[in-house]
């Protein structure tokens, strides 16, 4: 079941498995933001948006990233890159649970 919860950054949602992972992508807003850590396996993580912002605060960025970390493998490492971008550029992949990416950025963690 996709954990969803209300933060100070507006609601987020949290795939634990490659098929929540997929439903999360489908079921992203064209505004919403999404959310993987790079180069491993790891929760997707969706920050959807607000009425007020067209486009996620540092600090909500910051904190969506921290969660995708959370609910990976690297959760123990000291830094690790976590990759983003606007869920309207990701799209699912033929094995369930990948997706493909055009145009995000990256953050250290």
């Amino acid at each position: 079941m996709v954990h969803v919860m209300e933060t100070e950054h507006g609601l987020v949602s949290i795939g634990q498995n490659a098929k929540e992972n997929w439903e999360l992508v489908s079921r992203a807003g064209q505004r919403d933001t999404w959310f993987h850590v790079k180069s491993t396996s790891s929760a997707h993580v969706l920050l959807h948006a607000s009425d007020d912002e067209d486009r996620p605060s540092r600090a909500a960025i910051m904190m969506c990233a921290s969660l995708a970390k959370e609910h990976s493998k690297m959760r123990h490492v000291r830094r690790c890159k976590v990759m983003f971008a606007p869920a309207k550029n990701v799209r699912r992949a033929d094995a369930v649970g990948s997706v493909t990416v055009t145009k995000s950025a990256e953050v250290m963690i």
